[in-house]
């Protein structure tokens, strides 16, 4: 057991988890704020424009 509770095993995975994002490769790709893929771009674009707060219902035409 870690002096803070957490069992070993954990503080390992923690510890692991870590060091790999802060791996120099992967934060290479964050430089100058490039951290989105191009479907996370065109996600955001959508959602911008169409906000999920707004609910529009399809009109019947009876």
């Amino acid at each position: 057991m870690h002096k803070n509770g957490l069992p070993d095993a954990v503080i390992k995975f923690i510890e692991t988890v870590f060091k790999d994002l802060v791996d120099e490769n992967l934060l290479r790709k964050c430089i100058h704020g490039k951290t989105q893929n191009n479907t996370e771009c065109l996600n955001k674009l959508i959602w911008d424009r169409c906000p999920k707060e707004y609910f529009v219902e399809k009109g019947s035409s009876v």
